[in-house]
């Protein structure tokens, strides 16, 4: 990779002249700076500098604005906002799903709450777009790495993935033996076991009925490994100036899509819900983020504000609007719904990953969540069957909140899921991960 000698700091821009590809928010272009294969650090009390691995090569980078891309490799902030998505995916299936005190005084808000928590899944596909996209960005030539992408995917999903369904098949037949057969949490349905090892069990749910809870939440790997699938691809053969305009041809159509399959579809809902082409917009709007960022984009932090509580506002309203509206509009409403939580969701990432000390990253940045950020992915494969067997050899019942046992239950089935988490992470999901970047196949 060439690098650039960029200008002194000594003539130092704004912030708002920054650009995510030099030090002094130029736009790092061929024929507008002299380029050379290496460029002598550049150090001065008005300019400090620090040096983080940008593709392969170190790269010295000023404090300014800048996209995670050329950010230190660990962002404290977008595991903040990974540790809020999998608090709201607990909060909606432990709260909002199950029994639980009548919506009076402060129960009412709380039920009001965790009804939106169904959202942490978009938010969770907007932060993979954006993550992935600016990953593969960084390539020169991406048909030349792009196997390097997909073994990092790998080492990241399948591990534990594996042992969600492992875990399940041995506690379905263990507790087939001993009497225990809660079809809430172990029915399999109609699926078949390849249809998980193909993750295409988003489509046979449609077509077939959803399982029990603990392959139910498999739903979402399916769609994203769907995305992974066919993303890389678009990226590599769609010419950079384009990509941007395809990207929100992306982020559009699918409304359409999801308007047309609830005019059309009886079960439109699932569909919406379960199945890519519908789904595809959050994943792009986190991927257009990226794009521009990358191509010199300096958002304004105020506006970013107003487009997420714009986005929010929408979104939390529409329960309300919606018995107000024609059936047409009320269908209208209900396809822009997660179009406008993405829309929020990408402003909170970019206003993430745009260094500042205001309140959003103080937020974001709360040791508790970050750490919940971490190890999101074994809460989210394991949180339904450790919250049904706890609640099975507790109360013999399945998960609720409405009585002091119940509660005493869940809290007990909280702790012990968090221990297995960060037990899962630290031995078997980091150290695997780790190896393979040892291994140079993961940059």
């Amino acid at each position: 990779m060439r690098i650039c000698h960029l200008r002194p700091p000594s003539s130092p821009l704004s912030t708002s002249d920054a650009s995510p590809f030099s030090t002094t928010g130029r736009l790092c272009q061929r024929g507008r700076l002299r380029c050379r294969n290496e460029a002598p650090p550049m150090t001065s009390p008005d300019c400090p500098l620090k040096t983080y691995k940008f593709g392969h090569s170190d790269l010295p980078t000023a404090h300014s604005p800048f996209p995670a891309s050329i950010q230190p490799a660990h962002n404290a902030a977008l595991d903040g906002i990974r540790g809020g998505a999998i608090l709201m995916v607990i909060a909606w299936h432990q709260y909002a799903c199950t029994p639980h005190p009548p919506p009076t005084h402060v129960f009412g808000l709380v039920e009001r709450i965790t009804s939106y928590g169904w959202s942490g899944v978009q938010l969770f596909f907007v932060l993979s777009g954006f993550l992935i996209a600016n990953k593969l960005l960084k390539y020169n030539s991406l048909i030349k790495n792009i196997h390097k992408f997909y073994i990092h995917r790998a080492a990241r999903i399948l591990p534990l993935y594996a042992l969600c369904l492992l875990a399940f098949w041995v506690v379905q037949t263990s507790a087939a033996d001993h009497g225990y057969a809660n079809p809430s949490l172990l029915k399999q349905g109609h699926t078949p076991l390849w249809h998980y090892l193909a993750f295409i069990q988003n489509y046979s749910m449609l077509e077939r009925g959803v399982p029990g809870a603990w392959l139910t939440v498999t739903w979402s790997m399916a769609v994203e490994v769907q995305f992974y699938l066919i993303f890389p691809f678009i990226v590599a053969c769609c010419p950079a100036h384009r990509l941007g305009k395809i990207l929100i041809l992306l982020v559009t159509v699918p409304v359409f899509f999801r308007f047309i399959i609830l005019a059309t579809n009886p079960n439109g809902g699932a569909w919406n819900t379960l199945s890519l082409p519908t789904r595809i917009d959050a994943f792009a709007l986190g991927a257009l983020a990226a794009y521009k960022l990358r191509h010199g984009w300096v958002p304004n932090h105020a506006k970013c504000k107003i487009i997420a509580i714009a986005g929010l506002a929408v979104f939390l309203a529409a329960p309300d609007v919606l018995p107000l509206l024609s059936h047409y509009s009320r269908l209208c409403l209900l396809a822009l719904c997660d179009s406008a939580a993405a829309v929020a969701f990408v402003s909170i990432i970019v206003l993430a990953v745009r260094p500042n000390h205001g309140w959003v990253i103080r937020l974001l940045t709360f040791p508790p969540l970050v750490w919940l950020g971490l190890v999101s992915y074994a809460l989210y494969l394991f949180h339904e069957p450790i919250f049904y067997l706890v609640h099975w050899w507790i109360i013999g019942s399945t998960p609720a909140l409405n009585t002091a046992s119940s509660a005493t239950a869940s809290l007990f089935a909280l702790i012990l899921l968090c221990i297995v988490a960060e037990g899962l992470h630290r031995f078997i999901e980091q150290p695997i991960i780790t190896a393979a970047k040892t291994n140079n196949t993961i940059d």
